[in-house]
């Protein structure tokens, strides 16, 4: 009955060993996709940027002004330190999940390990109680 029991109770562990790992793994596809969006979205400021401080360049070279760094440079700049902070930032959150599934995956891996050697040990027991049982048999027979 315990036994029972004990297997019921190891297998929804592994099934929520399972769902959190496909949840995790769908969170990191949703990452993924959010950094792809993000990294679109920076491209098209980057090009807006480039195209702007030209233009502003272009403008005051004309005008014969030497004024030093623009207000859109600066603004690229910032844009940079940004991206490159969010990049950052996205990797450490991809190698945590790396560990995480790491962490995860010898968790299933030890769940299942123990669940073979508790059902060894169960099917042994099964075997000795059955090999008991036909020696009382045979003892009452022989009474």
């Amino acid at each position: 009955m315990s036994t029972g029991f004990v297997l019921v109770l190891l297998r929804e562990i592994r099934e929520s060993i399972l769902k959190l790992r496909q949840e995790f793994n769908e969170r990191q596809d949703q990452t993924n996709a959010h950094q792809a969006q993000v990294d679109e979205r920076l491209s098209r400021l980057d090009e807006h940027l480039h195209r702007t401080a030209g233009e502003q360049r272009r403008v005051a070279g004309e005008e014969g002004s030497d004024a030093g760094s623009s207000p859109a440079d600066d603004r690229l700049a910032r844009l940079d330190e940004r991206l490159d902070q969010t990049l950052v930032s996205l990797g450490r959150v991809e190698s945590d999940l790396h560990e995480l599934r790491k962490y995860i995956r010898q968790i299933a891996l030890n769940q299942a390990k123990h669940e073979h050697l508790h059902t060894q040990g169960v099917e042994a027991v099964d075997q000795d109680v059955r090999a008991l049982k036909e020696e009382l048999r045979r003892l009452k027979q022989g009474l």
